[in-house]
């Protein structure tokens, strides 16, 4: 497994839930000391693993944390096959002694065929951002980006904030987003969450 290390040691009780996205081919497993991530698909309602691309955390977990975690791996690389359960989807491998006790709660984003859940399903979203900031409302202080979907297209003033972007005062950037949609979101809040998901150029302003 691959890993990286921290030096405290964690106890933890386990409470293991698994995702798969289908944009990136890749699984992710938390709620253990450490997290695990493996790239992997789906094959005749059975998840396949690719053993070799498994890694893990390396945090300073006492034993039986470690051991489970170690264990909850090989689970993954078991082909555990997925059950439904009216919306809801678990990861079970009833044909395997040492994992017939073990049932993980799955979610899938952007996974064809299954039920994804609404708040890890993103829409890619093209968009350029502009070096300089503007007043977000008037009579407040606050700054905010100005973002447009076309190049040619006006500025318009961006409320929220890009997951993963740093703005910089001399750089103007067309960047690629991953819009989630999130459910119930508060009153003051936005229904739409942004991530950066790759800079796709950048130019120097004045250059």
């Amino acid at each position: 497994l691959a890993a990286c290390s921290s030096t405290s040691v964690i106890e933890t009780k386990a409470d293991y839930k698994a995702k798969l996205d289908g944009q990136t081919n890749r699984i992710s497993l938390i709620g253990g000391c450490n997290n695990i991530m493996a790239s992997a698909h789906i094959t005749k309602l059975a998840l396949v693993v690719e053993p070799e691309t498994s890694a893990m955390t390396r945090k300073a977990c006492v034993s039986e944390a470690m051991a489970l975690d170690e264990k909850m791996t090989k689970f993954l690389e078991s082909k555990p096959n997925i059950l439904s359960e009216g919306d809801k989807y678990f990861l079970i491998n009833v044909n395997n002694d040492n994992y017939k006790n073990i049932r993980v709660p799955i979610t899938f984003s952007n996974v064809k065929g299954f039920k994804n859940d609404p708040e890890n399903t993103a829409v890619t979203k093209l968009i350029y951002v502009s070096h300089q900031l503007k007043v977000c409302n008037a009579g407040s202080d606050q700054l905010c980006l100005q973002i447009r979907e076309n190049k040619k297209g006006a500025w318009k003033i961006y409320h929220g904030t890009i997951e993963g972007y740093i703005h910089d005062p001399k750089i103007d950037a067309r960047l690629r987003v991953l819009e989630y949609t999130i459910e119930n979101p508060p009153a003051d809040k936005s229904s739409k969450r942004w991530v950066l998901d790759m800079t796709i150029e950048q130019s120097v302003v004045g250059k």
